[in-house]
């Protein structure tokens, strides 16, 4: 890799070498990436930001973004954690209550999705939640900053995990959960980002699709590959209609095969209009 990241042990300040790792996909973002770089994201770790690439490559020479060492492939999360310890304040009975400035489309604890309620009077049971104002409230028998400790109450607060509006991009073998909207999202106006690859990740729990392209017949994806994926549990979202695993919008020469395409609320993938020449 051209450089390396780690969120548990790496600095911004580090020149980005595997010894001297950055730390943030904010310092990622903000690098110029030349065709044929690629940046590697330490396996086993965890990123609560958005991934936007600021650069394309060329044929034969595209930036890669993906995995490096041993373990579970490296998170970009769109979830906010509610840190436990000193969050929660009790509003009464067994509901509590913290701060969250962002209404979330999916609350999850300790990893488990939980159930929206449309207000406080209906937080009844283990799982519960609902927002309002600014202000995240959940069920609880106990206090969440000690009933809920690994990893904590997560909500999702980025809409992507992943957005790009670049071509001659490749991600491979990583991890994309738990965004507020669609986990990778190509939606960009008068672009067409063309030859993407998608390959070896997983993509699950995203309030919307797991992948989603297409803005109009001026903006859409051309020739991506989305290959060997886990696509799984998306498009839960309390008001969520119609998403997919896979939902490609005025999209030409996209090849999607090998994928496992399971438990999303609607279909595995939609080809909607004006999309030509795709190879499912």
């Amino acid at each position: 890799f051209t450089y390396y990241v780690n969120s548990a042990n790496g600095s911004d300040s580090n020149p980005g070498n595997q010894t001297a790792p950055w730390k943030t996909i904010a310092k990622v973002n903000s690098t110029k990436l030349m065709p044929g770089q690629s940046v590697g994201f330490a396996r086993g770790g965890v990123w609560r930001e958005t991934l936007t690439p600021g650069q394309s490559g060329s044929a034969g020479s595209p930036i890669t973004f993906a995995a490096y060492g041993s373990g579970a492939q490296p998170i970009i999360s769109g979830s906010t954690l509610i840190a436990p310890g000193t969050s929660w304040t009790t509003t009464g009975g067994n509901v509590w209550h913290a701060s969250l400035t962002t209404a979330p489309h999916r609350v999850f604890f300790n990893g488990t999705l939980g159930t929206y309620k449309t207000s406080t009077g209906n937080l009844t049971n283990q799982l519960n939640w609902y927002w309002a104002s600014n202000v995240l409230y959940v069920y609880s028998a106990t206090d969440p900053d000690t009933a809920y400790t690994n990893p904590g109450i997560e909500a999702a607060t980025r809409n992507q995990a992943v957005s790009i509006a670049k071509s001659y991009v490749t991600f491979d073998s990583l991890h994309l959960t738990m965004t507020n909207d669609n986990a990778l999202q190509n939606y960009t106006a008068g672009v067409v980002s063309s030859n993407v690859i998608v390959q070896n990740c997983t993509i699950d729990w995203a309030a919307r699709n797991a992948i989603y392209s297409g803005y109009d017949v001026s903006g859409y994806g051309s020739a991506w590959t989305v290959q060997n994926n886990v696509l799984s549990n998306n498009g839960y979202a309390e008001d969520s209609i119609q998403d997919h695993g896979i939902y490609i919008l005025c999209s030409q020469g996209w090849v999607i095969q090998n994928n496992d395409i399971e438990n999303n609320r609607d279909y595995g993938f939609t080809v909607s209009d004006y999309s030509t020449s795709n190879v499912i």
